[in-house]
């Protein structure tokens, strides 16, 4: 492992360890608080140390953390004799404090949306590819509609670790965790959870509805009509999917949008792609083109043109694949 892996996994340990001293020691008060957290402190690194076999990556650290939090936190205030959901409450506050941010940065980002719902289908999708594609949750898009996004975890590595420290109770403490987001949202989004793994289904089922209040056809949706367009142009030309770091760079314009008959729409643009933003010498190509699509928003037919070939390219000018 690398040392800005450790590096990482280290810096989540003492935001943890952060955010949970100061929450037992406003709850608590200072000479209870720092006792509370010695302990929570000792419970955490032996926890840690005997779930390494389960959290043998940086991905699995990085997740693995949350349920060794839950544990640690238990241990601590096990001679406060709480309840399972004064544990819970305890454990979600902390959650909130931890996701303030993240989730302030969400609602910012759906009320500037002209387009909410797709705007968090798209970030829904990166966080989940990002996260959750893997092999300790196995997530998979299970729907992908105008009036429903679902995902299925198939696996979960919070339960694993909860079970193999006998602790399988824990388990809805982390599933309520979900429920922050949600909640946060809850002006464009209804989420829905029917099944979960901790309840001895084989997977957890996360549904989302867009509320009618968000709904949008696709020609009042700009950022959905250019995500389209610009999978479109990727596909057909060969360029840009994905940008090669540090040196490609791409853009798609739109120019006009003009709807047709029979619920069609057709969209003029204009695609920018550079073989090498930082050469001294043009290496750009300018593509035109015009668009047909439908309401499942399914290219029907397209025009695609290159009007500009830098001097320095090298590549080919784009010619067309119908040919």
């Amino acid at each position: 492992m690398s040392q800005n892996s450790d590096d990482f996994i280290e810096q989540i340990k003492l935001y943890f360890h952060k955010l949970t001293t100061d929450y037992l020691l406003a709850t608590f008060g200072e000479k209870k608080g720092k006792l509370l957290f010695a302990k929570y402190n000792y419970a955490f690194q032996d926890f840690y140390d005997r779930n390494l076999h389960l959290m043998n990556t940086n991905m699995s650290k990085r997740h693995g953390m949350n349920s060794i939090f839950v544990l640690a936190l238990d241990k601590a205030l096990e001679e406060e004799e709480l309840s399972h959901k004064e544990l819970k409450d305890h454990i979600i506050a902390i959650y909130k404090i931890m996701m303030q941010s993240l989730l302030e940065n969400q609602v910012k980002q759906l009320e500037s949306s002209e387009d909410p719902w797709y705007s968090f289908v798209k970030s829904t999708k990166a966080g989940n590819k990002q996260l959750y594609e893997n092999e300790y949750f196995q997530a998979l898009i299970a729907f992908d509609e105008e009036s429903v996004f679902g995902i299925d975890i198939k696996k979960c590595l919070y339960f694993e670790i909860f079970q193999a420290n006998n602790r399988p109770d824990l388990g809805p403490i982390l599933c309520a965790y979900d429920y922050l987001l949600a909640s946060a949202l809850d002006k464009w989004i209804r989420f829905e959870r029917t099944e979960t793994i901790v309840d001895g289904f084989n997977r957890c089922d996360f549904r989302y509805y867009p509320k009618d209040s968000i709904k949008k056809k696709l020609i009042d949706s700009p950022e959905r009509i250019k995500d389209l367009i610009l999978v479109f142009v990727h596909k057909e030309t060969g360029w840009g999917d994905p940008l090669k770091p540090r040196c490609e760079f791409d853009d798609l314009y739109l120019r006009e949008t003009k709807k047709l008959d029979e619920g069609k729409i057709s969209v003029t643009f204009e695609y920018h792609f550079d073989e090498d933003g930082f050469s001294q010498y043009p290496r750009n190509h300018i593509l035109k083109g015009e668009v047909i699509l439908n309401e499942a928003s399914s290219i029907l037919s397209f025009k695609l043109e290159e009007t500009y070939t830098g001097p320095a390219c090298v590549e080919d000018p784009y010619k067309t694949k119908k040919e």
